[in-house]
């Protein structure tokens, strides 16, 4: 109720001053000036609602240059950010891939390695008897006399009075004419050792003293008897009774 009684107040007074206006100027014979005030005063109300819309217009005229450097950076921005997404991808990719050759790779080393230690087992353990240069490595030439150990065998070499290890060998050759097979380090556990057989073998062809070949022990596979299956196997001693 008070919006609106102020409302027709206002109105009210708007409306008497310009009936009063219009009336004081036919009075002078001046209606002219009342047609004056009413369009400076429409030119007046028609700006108040227009000039803030100019006075924006020129803010973003002026602002325009800034916002188009502002959305090429921008776009600069995301274009480099998508290149390092993509070579970052591609980095991921690379490395996924090397990681699953690596582990394939690592599988089937492991799957050789036992399978080497496994044929070592079915021959007796040869005897050092020399060292000579294989292929520019140092090599231990065994007799085959006792049996000849498979491609791939491998054993510890080991210090005879004290068990330490010196490194894995496995078998490089095998020369039935001569009797020997070629056994050549493949994992050095002390690669001073193997220096200094390699300087030796060029004056000395004889192994080191207390040098000698073991097989590597295989994993025990097997599964031990659970109480079920003991318990069942007594019932069929039972009713074999």
């Amino acid at each position: 109720m008070k919006r609106y009684l102020s409302f027709f107040t206002q109105s009210l007074f708007a409306l008497a001053t310009v009936v009063g206006l219009y009336l004081g100027a036919a009075a002078l014979k001046l209606e002219w000036i009342f047609w004056v005030v009413i369009a400076l005063s429409f030119v007046f109300a028609a700006s108040r609602l227009v000039l803030p819309h100019v006075l924006a217009v020129f803010r973003a005229w002026r602002s325009h240059p800034s916002l188009v450097s502002r959305i090429k950076q921008l776009e600069t921005e995301a274009r480099d950010t998508g290149l390092k997404l993509e070579e970052s991808k591609k980095q991921f990719d690379m490395l996924s891939g090397e990681v699953e050759t690596a582990s394939a790779e690592g599988v089937a080393r492991g799957r050789l390695e036992a399978v080497g230690e496994f044929l070592a087992t079915s021959v007796a353990i040869p005897e050092i008897v020399q060292l000579e240069d294989y292929d520019g490595q140092i090599s231990l030439v065994v007799e085959t006399s006792k049996g000849v150990p498979p491609l791939t065998s491998r054993y510890q070499l080991l210090v005879g009075r004290t068990g330490q290890l010196r490194g894995i060998v496995e078998v490089a050759e095998i020369d039935l004419g001569r009797g020997i097979a070629y056994l050549i380090c493949v994992e050095p556990s002390m690669p001073a050792f193997w220096s200094a057989l390699s300087e030796r073998v060029l004056t000395d062809s004889t192994p080191p003293r207390d040098i000698v070949l073991e097989t590597i022990a295989l994993p025990d596979l097997s599964i031990e008897p659970t109480h079920a299956s003991l318990s069942a196997e007594a019932l069929d001693k039972e009713e074999a009774k």
